[in-house]
Protein backbone atom coordinates (compact mmCIF):
# COMPACT_ATOMS: atom_id res chain seq x y z
CA UNK A 1 0.00 0.00 0.00
CA UNK A 2 1.25 3.76 -0.70
CA UNK A 3 0.91 5.25 2.08
CA UNK A 4 1.74 9.22 2.99
CA UNK A 5 4.88 10.15 4.38
CA UNK A 6 5.08 10.43 8.25
CA UNK A 7 5.16 14.06 9.13
CA UNK A 8 8.81 14.92 10.53
CA UNK A 9 9.41 16.04 13.97
CA UNK A 10 9.27 19.34 15.06
CA UNK A 11 6.37 19.82 11.83
CA UNK A 12 3.46 21.75 12.93
CA UNK A 13 0.51 19.78 11.96
CA UNK A 14 -1.76 22.59 11.98
CA UNK A 15 0.69 25.50 9.72
CA UNK A 16 0.38 22.61 6.72
CA UNK A 17 -3.07 21.58 7.20
CA UNK A 18 -3.68 26.05 7.35
CA UNK A 19 -1.18 26.31 3.91
CA UNK A 20 -3.21 23.77 1.79
CA UNK A 21 -6.87 24.90 2.91
CA UNK A 22 -5.56 28.61 1.88
CA UNK A 23 -4.01 27.15 -1.37
CA UNK A 24 -7.40 25.21 -1.63
CA UNK A 25 -9.89 28.23 -1.43
CA UNK A 26 -7.84 29.96 -4.32
CA UNK A 27 -10.37 28.09 -6.91
CA UNK A 28 -13.75 28.93 -5.63
CA UNK A 29 -12.33 32.24 -4.37
CA UNK A 30 -11.27 33.05 -8.41
CA UNK A 31 -13.87 31.41 -9.89
CA UNK A 32 -16.48 33.62 -8.09
CA UNK A 33 -14.76 36.83 -9.23
CA UNK A 34 -15.48 36.01 -12.72
CA UNK A 35 -18.83 36.12 -11.89
CA UNK A 36 -18.71 39.17 -9.68
CA UNK A 37 -16.05 41.52 -11.59
CA UNK A 38 -14.56 42.45 -8.06
CA UNK A 39 -11.46 41.20 -8.85
CA UNK A 40 -8.67 40.39 -12.13
CA UNK A 41 -9.14 36.93 -13.34
CA UNK A 42 -8.58 35.82 -17.22
CA UNK A 43 -12.15 34.96 -18.27
CA UNK A 44 -15.23 36.29 -16.47
CA UNK A 45 -19.29 35.93 -17.10
CA UNK A 46 -20.59 37.52 -20.24
CA UNK A 47 -22.51 40.22 -18.00
CA UNK A 48 -19.61 41.23 -16.49
CA UNK A 49 -17.24 40.74 -19.58
CA UNK A 50 -19.42 43.67 -21.91
CA UNK A 51 -19.02 45.40 -18.88
CA UNK A 52 -15.08 45.44 -19.00
CA UNK A 53 -15.35 46.17 -22.61
CA UNK A 54 -17.33 48.71 -22.36
CA UNK A 55 -14.88 50.93 -20.05
CA UNK A 56 -17.43 50.46 -17.09
CA UNK A 57 -16.44 49.07 -13.79
CA UNK A 58 -18.62 46.12 -12.65
CA UNK A 59 -21.46 46.62 -9.61
CA UNK A 60 -23.67 44.47 -8.22
CA UNK A 61 -23.11 41.66 -10.37
CA UNK A 62 -23.98 37.85 -9.57
CA UNK A 63 -24.96 36.47 -6.51
CA UNK A 64 -24.62 38.37 -3.41
CA UNK A 65 -23.65 35.92 -1.35
CA UNK A 66 -20.64 35.33 -4.01
CA UNK A 67 -19.90 38.83 -4.04
CA UNK A 68 -19.88 38.51 0.62
CA UNK A 69 -17.46 35.80 0.00
CA UNK A 70 -15.06 37.56 -2.45
CA UNK A 71 -15.01 40.89 -0.44
CA UNK A 72 -14.27 38.28 2.65
CA UNK A 73 -11.60 36.36 1.63
CA UNK A 74 -10.04 39.18 -0.53
CA UNK A 75 -9.23 40.83 2.82
CA UNK A 76 -7.10 38.17 4.72
CA UNK A 77 -6.58 35.03 3.00
CA UNK A 78 -3.67 35.72 1.45
CA UNK A 79 -2.29 37.26 4.69
CA UNK A 80 -2.48 34.40 5.77
CA UNK A 81 -0.23 32.55 3.36
CA UNK A 82 2.70 35.20 4.41
CA UNK A 83 1.85 34.53 7.17
CA UNK A 84 2.39 30.69 7.33
CA UNK A 85 5.60 30.81 4.74
CA UNK A 86 6.98 33.29 7.17
CA UNK A 87 7.03 30.21 10.18
CA UNK A 88 7.78 27.73 7.19
CA UNK A 89 11.09 29.98 6.73
CA UNK A 90 12.45 30.07 10.36
CA UNK A 91 12.07 25.90 10.38
CA UNK A 92 13.84 25.80 6.81
CA UNK A 93 16.49 27.71 8.80
CA UNK A 94 16.84 25.38 11.43
CA UNK A 95 18.77 23.44 9.36
CA UNK A 96 20.09 25.31 6.48
CA UNK A 97 22.90 27.92 6.86
CA UNK A 98 22.03 31.70 4.97
CA UNK A 99 23.16 30.10 1.53
CA UNK A 100 21.58 27.13 1.75
CA UNK A 101 17.96 28.59 2.15
CA UNK A 102 18.59 31.20 -0.93
CA UNK A 103 19.53 28.10 -3.00
CA UNK A 104 16.84 26.10 -1.88
CA UNK A 105 14.34 29.24 -2.39
CA UNK A 106 15.50 29.18 -5.92
CA UNK A 107 14.84 25.46 -6.36
CA UNK A 108 11.49 25.79 -4.78
CA UNK A 109 10.29 29.17 -6.03
CA UNK A 110 12.34 30.63 -8.94
CA UNK A 111 12.38 28.00 -11.09
CA UNK A 112 8.43 26.81 -10.79
CA UNK A 113 8.03 30.68 -11.56
CA UNK A 114 9.83 30.76 -14.69
CA UNK A 115 8.48 27.14 -15.83
CA UNK A 116 4.79 27.98 -15.23
CA UNK A 117 4.54 31.15 -16.41
CA UNK A 118 6.32 29.71 -19.74
CA UNK A 119 3.58 26.71 -19.88
CA UNK A 120 0.60 27.52 -17.25
CA UNK A 121 0.35 31.27 -17.37
CA UNK A 122 0.81 31.73 -21.25
CA UNK A 123 -2.18 29.35 -21.16
CA UNK A 124 -4.72 30.95 -19.01
CA UNK A 125 -3.90 34.44 -21.04
CA UNK A 126 -4.75 32.56 -24.39
CA UNK A 127 -8.34 32.05 -23.04
CA UNK A 128 -8.83 35.48 -21.51
CA UNK A 129 -7.56 36.78 -25.14
CA UNK A 130 -10.26 34.38 -27.03
CA UNK A 131 -12.96 35.54 -24.38
CA UNK A 132 -11.90 39.20 -24.82
CA UNK A 133 -11.88 39.32 -28.57
CA UNK A 134 -8.09 40.33 -28.45
CA UNK A 135 -7.29 37.01 -31.08
CA UNK A 136 -8.50 34.26 -32.76
CA UNK A 137 -6.67 31.16 -33.67
CA UNK A 138 -4.84 28.00 -31.65
CA UNK A 139 -2.97 28.14 -28.32
CA UNK A 140 0.51 27.21 -30.48
CA UNK A 141 -0.16 30.38 -32.78
CA UNK A 142 -0.81 32.61 -29.44
CA UNK A 143 2.40 31.58 -27.66
CA UNK A 144 4.27 33.77 -29.34
CA UNK A 145 2.66 37.06 -29.04
CA UNK A 146 2.47 35.75 -25.11
CA UNK A 147 6.31 37.71 -25.07
CA UNK A 148 5.90 40.54 -26.77
CA UNK A 149 2.17 41.35 -26.44
CA UNK A 150 0.33 39.80 -23.44
CA UNK A 151 3.29 39.01 -21.13
CA UNK A 152 2.28 38.54 -16.98
CA UNK A 153 3.06 36.59 -14.40
CA UNK A 154 -0.77 35.53 -13.12
CA UNK A 155 -1.01 33.81 -10.32
CA UNK A 156 2.88 33.10 -10.04
CA UNK A 157 3.06 36.29 -8.79
CA UNK A 158 3.46 35.19 -5.45
CA UNK A 159 6.19 32.92 -5.86
CA UNK A 160 8.60 35.80 -7.09
CA UNK A 161 7.38 37.89 -4.18
CA UNK A 162 8.10 35.26 -1.35
CA UNK A 163 11.19 34.60 -2.90
CA UNK A 164 12.49 38.68 -3.13
CA UNK A 165 10.95 39.05 0.47
CA UNK A 166 12.97 36.34 1.29
CA UNK A 167 16.00 37.80 0.54
CA UNK A 168 15.69 40.92 1.75
CA UNK A 169 14.43 39.09 5.35
CA UNK A 170 17.14 37.22 5.49
CA UNK A 171 19.56 38.83 7.66
CA UNK A 172 16.37 39.43 10.11
CA UNK A 173 15.48 35.88 9.92
CA UNK A 174 19.17 34.54 10.63
CA UNK A 175 18.97 37.59 14.24
CA UNK A 176 15.75 35.64 14.94
CA UNK A 177 17.18 31.95 14.99
CA UNK A 178 20.16 33.54 17.09
CA UNK A 179 17.29 34.67 19.54
CA UNK A 180 14.86 32.88 21.79
CA UNK A 181 12.68 30.58 20.85
CA UNK A 182 9.36 32.83 21.09
CA UNK A 183 10.62 35.15 19.25
CA UNK A 184 10.92 33.59 16.19
CA UNK A 185 7.43 32.58 15.13
CA UNK A 186 6.18 36.10 15.83
CA UNK A 187 8.53 38.08 14.27
CA UNK A 188 8.81 36.15 11.14
CA UNK A 189 4.74 35.97 10.86
CA UNK A 190 4.51 39.62 11.54
CA UNK A 191 6.85 40.27 8.75
CA UNK A 192 5.57 37.46 6.49
CA UNK A 193 2.13 39.50 6.85
CA UNK A 194 2.49 43.10 6.61
CA UNK A 195 5.09 42.84 4.07
CA UNK A 196 1.71 42.08 2.00
CA UNK A 197 0.58 45.74 3.07
CA UNK A 198 0.10 48.47 -0.10
CA UNK A 199 -1.89 51.10 -0.79
CA UNK A 200 -2.48 50.75 -4.43
CA UNK A 201 -5.35 53.92 -5.01
CA UNK A 202 -2.56 56.17 -3.82
CA UNK A 203 -0.75 57.59 -0.84
CA UNK A 204 -3.05 60.10 0.53
CA UNK A 205 -4.21 60.37 4.45
CA UNK A 206 -7.40 58.90 3.83
CA UNK A 207 -6.13 56.08 2.05
CA UNK A 208 -3.53 55.28 4.26
CA UNK A 209 -5.35 55.08 7.14
CA UNK A 210 -7.65 52.68 5.56
CA UNK A 211 -5.54 50.55 4.50
CA UNK A 212 -3.73 50.23 8.09
CA UNK A 213 -7.06 49.68 9.81
CA UNK A 214 -7.45 46.48 6.99
CA UNK A 215 -4.03 45.20 7.44
CA UNK A 216 -4.82 45.43 11.54
CA UNK A 217 -8.20 43.76 10.70
CA UNK A 218 -6.52 41.05 8.76
CA UNK A 219 -3.79 40.72 11.14
CA UNK A 220 -6.85 39.97 13.45
CA UNK A 221 -8.09 37.18 11.50
CA UNK A 222 -5.08 35.81 10.83
CA UNK A 223 -4.38 35.15 14.27
CA UNK A 224 -7.84 34.03 14.97
CA UNK A 225 -7.54 31.20 12.41
CA UNK A 226 -4.24 30.64 13.97
CA UNK A 227 -5.52 29.73 16.92
CA UNK A 228 -8.25 27.93 15.86
CA UNK A 229 -6.15 25.80 14.22
CA UNK A 230 -3.86 25.26 16.77
CA UNK A 231 -6.87 23.39 18.47
CA UNK A 232 -8.58 21.49 16.19
CA UNK A 233 -5.67 20.85 13.35
CA UNK A 234 -2.77 20.33 15.01
CA UNK A 235 -3.22 16.11 14.71
CA UNK A 236 -0.92 14.83 12.29
CA UNK A 237 -1.70 11.66 10.34
CA UNK A 238 -2.53 9.96 6.86
CA UNK A 239 -4.86 12.57 5.51
CA UNK A 240 -2.32 15.43 6.24
CA UNK A 241 0.69 13.83 4.70
CA UNK A 242 -1.76 13.88 1.47
CA UNK A 243 -2.50 17.57 1.87
CA UNK A 244 0.87 19.08 3.08
CA UNK A 245 2.31 17.16 -0.63
CA UNK A 246 -0.70 18.50 -2.93
CA UNK A 247 0.05 22.20 -1.53
CA UNK A 248 2.77 23.05 -3.87
CA UNK A 249 1.42 21.50 -7.16
CA UNK A 250 -1.90 22.65 -6.08
CA UNK A 251 -1.32 26.14 -6.46
CA UNK A 252 1.05 25.81 -9.22
CA UNK A 253 -1.97 23.89 -11.41
CA UNK A 254 -5.09 25.00 -10.25
CA UNK A 255 -5.75 27.88 -12.50
CA UNK A 256 -5.77 26.64 -15.66
CA UNK A 257 -8.27 24.24 -15.60
CA UNK A 258 -10.48 27.07 -13.49
CA UNK A 259 -9.65 29.10 -16.36
CA UNK A 260 -10.79 26.49 -19.10
CA UNK A 261 -13.72 25.62 -17.40
CA UNK A 262 -15.06 28.66 -16.65
CA UNK A 263 -14.43 29.79 -20.30
CA UNK A 264 -16.28 26.54 -21.68
CA UNK A 265 -19.38 27.07 -19.67
CA UNK A 266 -19.54 30.64 -20.93
CA UNK A 267 -22.80 29.65 -23.20
CA UNK A 268 -23.92 26.46 -21.59
CA UNK A 269 -27.51 27.97 -20.02
CA UNK A 270 -26.21 26.63 -16.63
CA UNK A 271 -27.07 28.89 -13.75
CA UNK A 272 -23.64 31.06 -12.04
CA UNK A 273 -23.90 28.68 -9.29
CA UNK A 274 -24.05 25.46 -11.09
CA UNK A 275 -21.13 26.52 -13.17
CA UNK A 276 -18.99 27.94 -10.41
CA UNK A 277 -19.25 24.58 -9.02
CA UNK A 278 -18.57 22.80 -12.04
CA UNK A 279 -15.34 25.33 -12.33
CA UNK A 280 -13.74 24.28 -9.16
CA UNK A 281 -13.99 21.23 -9.12
CA UNK A 282 -12.78 20.98 -12.49
CA UNK A 283 -9.68 22.60 -11.00
CA UNK A 284 -9.48 20.51 -7.64
CA UNK A 285 -10.48 17.08 -10.12
CA UNK A 286 -7.43 17.96 -12.37
CA UNK A 287 -4.85 18.64 -10.23
CA UNK A 288 -5.49 15.47 -8.30
CA UNK A 289 -6.06 13.39 -11.77
CA UNK A 290 -2.55 15.24 -12.74
CA UNK A 291 -0.99 14.22 -9.70
CA UNK A 292 -1.64 10.72 -10.19
CA UNK A 293 -0.47 10.12 -13.17
CA UNK A 294 2.65 12.09 -12.69
CA UNK A 295 3.75 9.51 -10.21
CA UNK A 296 4.48 7.63 -13.21
CA UNK A 297 6.84 10.20 -15.39
CA UNK A 298 10.15 11.13 -13.83
CA UNK A 299 10.53 14.25 -14.56
CA UNK A 300 7.31 15.64 -13.54
CA UNK A 301 7.53 13.49 -10.18
CA UNK A 302 11.36 14.61 -9.27
CA UNK A 303 9.74 18.90 -9.85
CA UNK A 304 6.48 18.22 -8.42
CA UNK A 305 7.93 16.43 -5.37
CA UNK A 306 5.25 13.47 -5.91
CA UNK A 307 5.79 9.90 -4.28
CA UNK A 308 6.64 7.32 -6.65
CA UNK A 309 4.14 4.69 -6.72
CA UNK A 310 3.91 2.08 -4.28
CA UNK A 311 6.00 -1.22 -5.58
CA UNK A 312 4.21 -4.57 -5.02
CA UNK A 313 6.52 -7.14 -3.60
CA UNK A 314 5.42 -10.52 -3.85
Amino acid sequence: MNRAPPVPRGRLAYIDWLRFLVVLSLAPFLAALSFTGMGSVYVYDTPVRDILLAGGTPVNIGPGALTVFTVFMDNWFMHLLFFILGISAVFSLRKRSGAQFMGERSTRLLLPFFLGTLLVVSFQTWLGALSFGRFSGSFFAFFPLFFSEHFNWGHLWFLLYLFVFSALALPLFLSIRQKGEGSRFLSAARLATYLLVAVPDGYNAANITAHAFRGIAAYGLVIAVVGYAQCYLNEPGRMMGIARDLSFRLYILHYAPLTAATYLLLNSGLSIWTRWILAVAASWSFVALFTYLARFVPLLRDFFSIRPPAVRTS
